[in-house]
């Protein structure tokens, strides 16, 4: 009965759904990190952002700068705000793209969250 439904699709493989399945945010961090989205309490969306980009040498994370971040969700957005836990928060501009809002994070060490509102 459940791939009866209107709508369903069925795919070949894992590696597959990922086409069929719409994309909400694009952050370019590669396989050492996370991305989560939710709906912020005080409005708007939150992108949280968490980097494992672990550099062994300088027993560090690799410091990740000018990080675009598109999201797909939600909207129309005026402001944005990056908090970190290891700097002050900063205001950056919003940019309506097509059917995306982009913003750029300042820099990315381990953890950071972007509030679109």
């Amino acid at each position: 009965r459940l791939l009866a439904h209107p709508g369903t699709v069925r795919a070949a493989s894992v590696d597959d759904v990922a086409w069929q399945v719409a994309v909400d945010v694009e952050v370019p961090l590669g396989d050492r990190a996370a991305v989560s989205l939710q709906v912020a309490p005080a409005g708007g969306v939150a992108v949280h952002l968490v980097s494992c980009d672990y550099d062994p040498e300088a027993d560090a994370n690799r410091p990740v700068r000018d990080l675009p971040v598109a999201v797909r969700v939600g909207g129309p957005f005026t402001r944005a705000t990056v908090v970190r836990p290891d700097a002050d928060d900063v205001d950056v501009p919003v940019v309506r793209d097509g059917d995306a809002w982009r913003v750029v994070v300042p820099e990315l060490v381990t953890y950071a969250i972007v509030h679109l509102r």
